[in-house]
């Protein structure tokens, strides 16, 4: 190993941190903070080979500047790209212990990977150069157990301090963005942001990443040595997705009653939102007792609620305008009877449901006809053969006026519907606007007329309740079936893939052929030949039903289900992991694939998923190269 890329890996031999007495982590801050010194003359060392003052790196501020400038430049490391790969192999071990969050880690070339960390090393001297009470200490892991025994900056304020290999790891994000232009000024504004977490007099401050750290270290106080802060506290609870937002909400519950009084600002707003979390996350979760006494609470929150809606209602009304010609002409199949949500039906609700929906098809199709004939088309043109797609799909992506209402008539009329939107639709959390809007809604009855050419050229093909919960819904919804492997086809789903696969959802997207290749999608449900087939979010359910087939019904499939779990994050992968498990023996004799594939992620997921999961005598009879394979190409997962 070269001694000048250690990365600081002692040169003795010592346990995890996690694992070490208070005497060896006392050793090794002691060699960590000796190894500084070195690590900021090689840092000198090799600016001033690139022609810079090694002097100018004084540890000012303004050397910061200085500092990435260089940093930013080429070949500053005299060994290869080559040598240096091989370096960090060979410190895997290491590595794997100090990295954090190594698998997202953005730095894109080793030689940057090696000298950020001393750039971190540099920086923290910065921090003891100019501020005296900033120190490395033992960390005590009281905010993140990975940190306890390590190194760390310590002398912020309100409990704050930094691991060196995770500033490593956020210098590392910041390298990835000079992609797109080098920042003079990126290392500097980078340290005047920790530099908050030293002189800010306020809570909550600096980089929103150290929150979490500054909110356990009140909790830690307990109550009620943490009263000045409850004010703080409480206004930290505007946002639950703020770090260390929950941990207060939970440590609020443990309070109780002395809470009560502190929470009336967020009452007296005018943010609902922040309302709204507090009784969620705060009040429902205490005792009967004081959700009583916080009742007062939670009827302003709801009143203020019930007051937004009907402003809001009253507002879209007044922008629809003749609302119930709107209604008639998208409904969207939503029906004008009242009905639970679907997860939440009956059967013979749904059923009653689902006889609605079928009898609406015939009139959405001609629905579609007459805004077809109104740009001047023949409307006999859309007799749901497989070739009208294609003129049905150049209309509805013409200049022609595809409905007769306004953009800002249907972005109203889609707010007043937003209940029913947000129980079907996974398109209405997108940000819709002008003439997408129309498109958006047109798109659903283009959906039908979809399913309904699928229907008319295969009998088999029908409409049902859903046998099962699935991607949109827990059962009980319309779903097209009749296709290989049980997969149920939802028309909201196809709805979103027309939306998601053109600009109705994302501006810019190419929209040609999207309806044709929707259907060819659909086709292959019913007569692929290869799992998984067509629509990914279709998957689950294939790997649900080759499950129940059984051991001997699914030989002729592990091929082919051996590369479905090639990439792990695919819909249904771990299902089938699971199965290739337990019918163990029959997969041996299709490892090969797998292992000469020189695929380093697919041979860890079946080596550690599947094979490690086996019996010891099923292992047994795995081929030895494979192992040997395995251990070449994942070092650090053997």
């Amino acid at each position: 190993m070269k001694t000048t890329l250690n990365m600081m890996q002692p040169p003795f031999e010592q346990p995890p941190f996690a694992e070490m007495s208070g005497e060896q982590a006392e050793r090794y801050l002691e060699w960590f903070a000796g190894q500084i010194p070195e690590r900021i003359e090689f840092l000198r060392e090799r600016y001033a080979a690139s022609g810079g003052e090694a002097d100018d790196l004084d540890f000012s501020e303004e050397s910061l500047k200085r500092l990435w400038v260089w940093f930013s430049g080429d070949k500053l490391l005299p060994d290869t790209e080559v040598g240096l790969e091989q370096t960090y192999q060979g410190m895997q071990d290491w590595l794997g212990l100090v990295l954090y969050a190594a698998k997202w880690y953005k730095i894109p070339t080793f030689e940057q990977f090696f000298l950020s960390f001393d750039l971190v090393l540099y920086l923290g001297e910065v921090f003891r150069h100019q501020h005296s009470e900033v120190q490395w200490v033992i960390g005590n892991g009281e905010c993140y157990e990975r940190d306890i025994n390590q190194p760390m900056l310590s002398g912020f304020q309100f409990g704050v301090e930094f691991n060196p290999w995770h500033l490593h790891y956020l210098l590392g994000h910041l390298i990835h963005r000079q992609k797109w232009g080098v920042d003079e000024d990126g290392l500097l504004v980078f340290y005047l942001g920790l530099l908050e977490n030293l002189q800010s007099e306020y809570l909550r401050t600096g980089n929103k990443w150290t929150w979490d750290q500054q909110a356990k270290w009140i909790i830690r106080m307990g109550y009620p040595a943490c009263e000045p802060y409850l004010p703080v506290m409480v206004d930290w609870l505007m946002d639950l997705n703020w770090p260390g937002a929950v941990e207060i909400a939970e440590f609020f519950v443990e309070v109780g009653e002395p809470i009560l009084p502190y929470l009336q600002e967020a009452f007296e707003s005018d943010d609902t939102d922040w309302m709204g979390f507090i009784v969620s996350d705060v009040i429902e979760q205490c005792s009967e007792e004081l959700r009583e006494k916080a009742e007062p609470y939670v009827r302003i929150y709801k009143e203020r609620r019930e007051q937004e809606k009907r402003a809001s209602v009253e507002y879209h009304i007044q922008q629809a305008g003749d609302l119930n010609l709107l209604m008639a002409a998208l409904p969207m199949m939503r029906p004008p009877f009242a009905q639970p949500p679907f997860s939440e039906m009956s059967q013979g609700e749904a059923q009653r449901y689902l006889d609605w929906f079928v009898s609406q098809i015939p009139s959405r199709i001609e629905y579609i006809r007459e805004r077809y004939a109104a740009a001047g088309n023949d409307p006999a043109e859309l007799d749901l053969s497989v070739e009208s797609l294609t003129p049905l799909w150049k209309w509805f992506w013409s200049d022609a006026e595809l409905l007769p209402f306004t953009d800002e008539q249907l972005l109203a009329y889609g707010q007043l519907i937003k209940d029913w939107l947000d129980d079907v639709s996974l398109v209405h959390g997108y940000l819709i606007e002008g003439s997408r809007m129309a498109r958006m809604f047109l798109a659903f009855d283009a959906a039908l007329y979809l399913m309904e050419v699928f229907r008319n050229q295969y009998p088999d093909v029908r409409w049902e309740i859903s046998s099962s919960s699935t991607y949109l819904s827990s059962g009980k919804s319309p779903m097209l079936t009749g296709f290989l492997y049980r997969v149920e086809i939802s028309p909201w789903l196809i709805h979103y893939e027309l939306c998601r696969r053109t600009d109705i959802i994302f501006p810019g997207k190419s929209y040609e052929k999207v309806l044709s290749v929707c259907y060819d999608e659909l086709f292959q449900h019913l007569n692929g030949t290869s799992v998984p087939l067509g629509y990914q979010w279709t998957w689950g359910q294939q790997a649900e039903a080759i499950v129940n087939m059984g051991d001997l019904e699914v030989c002729d499939l592990l091929p082919q289900l051996l590369r479905w779990i090639r990439v792990r994050k695919q819909p249904g992968a771990r299902k089938i992991a699971f199965f290739l498990i337990d019918i163990g023996e029959h997969v041996l004799p299709y490892l090969d694939e797998v292992f000469t594939s020189e695929d380093a992620e697919w041979i860890n997921f079946v080596m550690n998923g599947v094979i490690a999961q086996w019996p010891e005598e099923l292992r047994a009879k795995v081929n030895p190269s494979y192992w040997e394979i395995y251990h070449r190409l994942c070092p650090m997962e053997g």
